[in-house]
């Protein structure tokens, strides 16, 4: 039997043998296309990957489950992946990897996934011992130049970055005017393709103003901050001329004002038809009613 798209993510690892799911992948290397599984593999990670890399026409890979309870992940499921990366025939175009670190990014960074690679997910990034608090690990980013998905730590497992003082940069020739010098890099490279952009629990107002400034293409975006205000928000409608969704409902600070502060002359955002929030009575009233005035096309989900 030939498949073409082979989703395990609804099965239970105890139902599926290591055997018998490396001979459906071998007997499909020549036409799968999509793979995904998100249970544990406690001892599937090298030979799982290494079945895979044979597969000459996989676009699609969702690899993995989060082991939130060991502090390191799944080693063997990420050396699997160094090696999946080195010798694959394919070139994907969409990848969700439960756990990352800084290898495979860089690794992926040079393969051909440079010019494939469209929508990126990472549910749980392991920043390096010297890295552990600034965004350095992420700089590979930038090489994936036809990107246009992102979703970097979104929900449960945010990434451990700081704003810095930019008046402490003197390292680099230009100061970071976001307070992060690498994510800026980021931003600036995928400016021209990025339009769907999910960011957790470590992301702040000026460097999501920074994004509005670069990236003109955003059709969708999704916060999940506890200090990302409506600041920031107001700075992204009044530029993002594509924006059709916003998600802040996971953003503590945002109090709907941002739709307040503009009206018809520096609304940018007209093809706005989707809002999720998370505000209550008279808070959410008003942003209903604004927005109703702004983009009467818009959905407001609470």
């Amino acid at each position: 039997m030939r498949l073409e798209t082979l989703d395990l993510v609804a099965v239970r690892s105890d139902k599926f043998g290591e055997t018998a799911l490396c001979r459906m992948i071998n007997g499909s290397n020549k036409t799968l296309e999509t793979f995904k599984i998100n249970f544990k593999v406690p001892s599937l990670g090298k030979m799982l990957c290494s079945r895979l890399s044979f597969c000459v026409n996989l676009q699609n890979l969702e690899l993995g489950q989060v082991n939130d309870y060991i502090d390191k992940g799944n080693i063997d499921l990420r050396a699997g992946l160094l090696k999946f990366i080195a010798i694959k025939k394919c070139s994907l175009r969409s990848l969700k990897l439960y756990e990352c670190d800084a290898n495979i990014l860089k690794q992926l960074s040079k393969s051909s996934e440079q010019e494939s690679l469209k929508e990126l997910t990472i549910v749980k990034f392991f920043q390096s011992p010297d890295n552990k608090d600034n965004a350095k690990d992420l700089v590979p980013l930038k090489e994936f130049r036809n990107l246009e998905r992102l979703s970097l730590c979104a929900s449960y497992f945010p990434l451990n970055v700081k704003p810095s003082d930019v008046s402490h940069q003197a390292e680099y020739t230009n100061t970071a005017v976001s307070g992060c010098r690498e994510l800026e890099q980021v931003l600036f490279s995928l400016r021209y393709t990025l339009y769907h952009v999910a960011f957790g629990n470590y992301i702040w107002d000026d460097l999501i103003v920074y994004m509005a400034e670069i990236c003109k293409e955003l059709e969708v975006v999704e916060f999940n901050s506890d200090t990302l205000t409506d600041a920031a928000i107001s700075h992204l409608i009044k530029r993002a001329e594509h924006l059709t969704a916003i998600d802040v409902s996971g953003c503590k600070e945002f109090m709907g004002l941002a739709f307040a502060d503009c009206d018809q002359t520096n609304f940018k955002s007209k093809k706005l038809k989707w809002v999720q929030l998370n505000l209550h009575g008279h808070e959410k009233q008003m942003a209903i009613d604004r927005l109703k005035e702004l983009a009467p096309q818009c959905q407001v989900v609470l």
